[in-house]
C-alpha cells in the first residue's frame, strides 16, 4: 500500500517543524525527492536589525525533506532567514525556520526561490505567532483557502 501525497508531505512538514537543520550542501541539495506542494504559504523574514517584515504571500511549488520551492513575483535576498507556514492536509497550521538559499528570476515578474529548512531563527518567539486562545494564528487571511471544508 503506497502512502499518499498529502501523508508524505504532512511528514515532510512535521520534519520542518522540528528543531533539525536540512541544508544540503550544494553538491547534495538535488539528492532528495521533491514532492508536489502547490498551497499559498505565509512568509515572515528578518530584516538586518532582526526585526520582523511584514508577512508574503507566496505559492509553494514542492516541498522536500531539505526545504521548499516558491514562486514570488519579487526577489527574496539569499542568506535572509524566516519562519514560514504551512498548512497540512487537515487544516492545522505548522512554522518552520527557513533560510533563503537561491532565488533567479524566470519571466513575467516570476522569480523561483528555494528555502531550506533550519531551526527557528533568533530573534523569532513562537508565541509572537498564536492568538489568546493560544492557537497558530494565520499570516495572512488568503491562506484560509487552504483550508478544506
Amino acid at each position: 500500500m503506497s502512502e499518499t501525497n498529502d501523508s508524505i508531505t504532512d511528514r515532510l512538514i512535521d520534519r520542518a517543524s522540528g528543531n533539525e537543520s536540512a541544508c544540503a550542501t550544494v553538491e547534495d541539495r538535488r539528492n532528495t525527492e521533491r514532492h508536489p506542494y502547490t498551497l499559498l504559504v505565509g512568509l515572515v523574514l528578518l530584516d538586518e536589525n532582526r526585526e520582523l517584515l511584514p508577512p508574503l504571500l507566496l505559492r509553494a511549488r514542492d516541498i522536500s525533506v531539505e526545504g521548499i520551492g516558491l514562486s514570488s513575483r519579487g526577489p527574496l535576498d539569499v542568506g535572509k532567514q524566516g519562519v514560514l507556514q504551512l498548512v497540512r492536509s487537515n487544516g492545522n497550521l505548522a512554522l518552520a525556520g527557513v533560510e533563503v538559499m537561491h532565488c533567479r528570476y524566470v519571466k513575467d515578474l516570476e522569480h523561483i526561490v528555494g528555502l531550506c529548512f533550519i531551526p527557528m531563527p533568533t530573534g523569532f518567539r513562537t508565541e509572537e505567532f498564536l492568538n489568546d486562545q493560544g492557537r497558530l494564528t494565520l499570516f495572512d487571511p488568503l491562506l484560509r483557502s487552504n483550508l478544506r471544508d
